[in-house]
Order: C-alpha cells, then sequence, then structure tokens
C-alpha cells in the first residue's frame, strides 16, 4: 500500500515514517491511500473531486472553515469521503500528524502504531493563521527558472508557477529573458507599454516584462529593475534563456532557483550536478530514463512531471498556462512551490 499526499514533503516524510507507506506520485492505481489538500501557498487543489479515487481511503484536509472551506468539504463527502477523514487545521496549532497517521493507520487496517510524539505542522500562510509579521528579506520573492537547452520546458513551469501563486492570490510579476522569448505563447498579451525601462503587459495572471532591446545589450537596469519588482510584486519569476550571460544572473540575485531537466542526460541533467542549492524538476519524465538515475546524477531530490503533450499543447493552443490544462503539471507545480517555501 502507498502514500499519495499533497502535504508539504517534510510532513510527508513524518507521515511515511510514521505507517510504513511509501510515497507515490499518483493515486491513480489500487491500494493508494490519498491525502487531498485545499490549494495554498504550498501547494494543493481548488477541488478534491478529481483526485477522490477511492472516498474510503482518502483524507481531505480543506484548512479553515471559512466558506471557501465549507465548499472543499462539501464536495469531498458528496464524492463519498466519510466525515470522519475530513480535517480541518487548528488556529495556532495547524494539524495534528498524530491524528492523520491514525486515520491512515485505520484505513490500512494492519498494523496500530502508537505515536510517542505529537507532531504538528503549520501550513506557513498567513491568510489562513495570522502569524507575526515575517521581514521582507526573510521571504522568497524572485525566483530564477532555467535550463541547460531550449526544450526542456522552463517557460512552461516558469508560466505555471506563476498562475499557481495567482491563484491561491498575490501580485505576480514574470521577467522574459528567454533567447527567444516564449511567455508569451503561454498567455493573450495585451499591448506592451514602457515601463522602468522595460516593456510590460498584464496578462491575466501576472504582469509580463521584457526587455525593450536585444537581451545581450541588458545591462544595469534589469538588476534595477529586479529591485523595484521585489517591491511592488509578492513573487516575482525570472524565466531565462538556456545560457543566461553571468551579469544577468548577478544581477537577479534571486532567492531560489529552479532548474528543469529532461531526459537528455548529457545535455540537460549533466550541466545541473553542479549547481547548489537549486530546485530541481525532471519534465516531460519517460519510462527509459529513470528518476533514480536523474537524482544520482544531480544528487538531490527530483520533482517529476510525467509527458504531457495533449496537456500542453491544448495550453498553447488556448494561448494559457499548461497549469490550466494538465493535471500532471498542476501537482507538480504544486510540490514546487511547497519546496519554494521551505
Amino acid at each position: 500500500m502507498k502514500l499519495f499526499s499533497m502535504l508539504p514533503d517534510n510532513v510527508n516524510q513524518k507521515i511515511s515514517s510514521q505507517t510504513g507507506l511509501t510515497i507515490c506520485e499518483d493515486n491513480e492505481t489500487d491500494n493508494v491511500i490519498s491525502i487531498i489538500i485545499r490549494k495554498s501557498n504550498q501547494g494543493g487543489v481548488t477541488d478534491p473531486t478529481p483526485y477522490i479515487r477511492n472516498p474510503h481511503a482518502s483524507i481531505v484536509i480543506p484548512i479553515k472553515p471559512d466558506e471557501t472551506g465549507k465548499q472543499f468539504e462539501e464536495k469531498a463527502v458528496q464524492a463519498g469521503v466519510p466525515k470522519d477523514n475530513i480535517f480541518y487545521m487548528i488556529e495556532g496549532q495547524g494539524l495534528s500528524i498524530s491524528r492523520l497517521t491514525d486515520t491512515i493507520n485505520s484505513i490500512k487496517e494492519t498494523l496500530q502504531q502508537k505515536n510517542e510524539d505529537d507532531l504538528y505542522f503549520d501550513i506557513n500562510d498567513d491568510d489562513f493563521f495570522p502569524h507575526e509579521e515575517k521581514t521582507t528579506s526573510h521571504r522568497v520573492k524572485v525566483i530564477a527558472v532555467r535550463g541547460f537547452r531550449g526544450g526542456v520546458g522552463s517557460t512552461t513551469v516558469a508560466t505555471s508557477l506563476a498562475y499557481h501563486y495567482a491563484e491561491i492570490g498575490g501580485k505576480v510579476a514574470i521577467v522574459d529573458l528567454g533567447i527567444p522569448q516564449n511567455v508569451k505563447f503561454h498567455c493573450k498579451v495585451s499591448d506592451f507599454n514602457e515601463k522602468d525601462k522595460f516593456l510590460m503587459a498584464p496578462i491575466g495572471y501576472s504582469d509580463l516584462y521584457k526587455p525593450n532591446k536585444p537581451i545581450w545589450e541588458v545591462g544595469e537596469e534589469l538588476s534595477n529593475l529586479v529591485e523595484i519588482l521585489r517591491k511592488e510584486y509578492r513573487w516575482v519569476i525570472i524565466d531565462f534563456s538556456p545560457l543566461p550571460d553571468e551579469e544577468h544572473l548577478k544581477a537577479v540575485q534571486p532567492d531560489k532557483t529552479v532548474v528543469v531537466m529532461d531526459s537528455d542526460i548529457f545535455q540537460a541533467v549533466d550541466p545541473a550536478k553542479n549547481m547548489r542549492d537549486a530546485l530541481f524538476i525532471y519534465n516531460k519524465a519517460i519510462p527509459d530514463i529513470e528518476p533514480d538515475l536523474i537524482q544520482s546524477i544531480v544528487e538531490d531530490e527530483v520533482i517529476i512531471i510525467k509527458n504531457d503533450f495533449s496537456g500542453c499543447s491544448a495550453a498553447l493552443a488556448d494561448e494559457t498556462s499548461a497549469y490550466n490544462k494538465s493535471e500532471v503539471i498542476t501537482i507538480a507545480i504544486g510540490k514546487l512551490a511547497s519546496r519554494i517555501e521551505q
């Protein structure tokens, strides 16, 4: 029996160690217990229904008992999830991992596990539970997304992450430094206007910035722009070209870097092994190249996005983010957002 969970990775590892369940990437197979959580800045979904394969093996977390949370619960109950499998967060405490493991072990109907510690995790979302205000310097704001060759899907990841952040509530900017600039294919772009020595256009789920001259001529105005955007936006996502100028990387000074790779070991994966403190995505994953091989090369955990040609094609046809059209991308981006906040 396995566990499919939308909770943060560190919480999943605690649950896995206490229940003996192996974490899996999806719940489309039999004998999978699912933990489905309402969308927050650490992942989750807006509608639990598509993820409820077996109602009695599903645990649903609406987070907060507000109107949206009650609607989330109602959809789960209508899909057959027992009331005992619905968990709300306790304000000021979060959610007891021991309660989760007790329910999971009840679903498992195997060994009875006694928890020595009553561990809690907090969703870290100020919209749900008030916390002491964090200083801006410690918040992740600027996120660089890059790969080491064209076609790995870095723009797909960048725009999907932007859409995710916009959906949970927050002002988002994307800076397209790609060669060529591909963000325009993932959104409906209106007219660009000059702003802060760049060109800017609203694209529905964020604001898109791009240079007003060839990228190789961009100088200190990039660092000036990023400094301004840090103050104006909650999240700033920089979509880099495969081989960005080192001066541009220094100018951006991202809080987090996301490296997107595909199955090309020599061009996409091997160059990434020297990246430190990066988050890795294995995009367009194929059975011939196992995730374990990718992880052994970069020596770090890798978020897997299975190849979804139809979903990505539908997104491009509708001029929208793949986050809207691909379930595998939606789930993976939720995991990425959770990792970014850790």
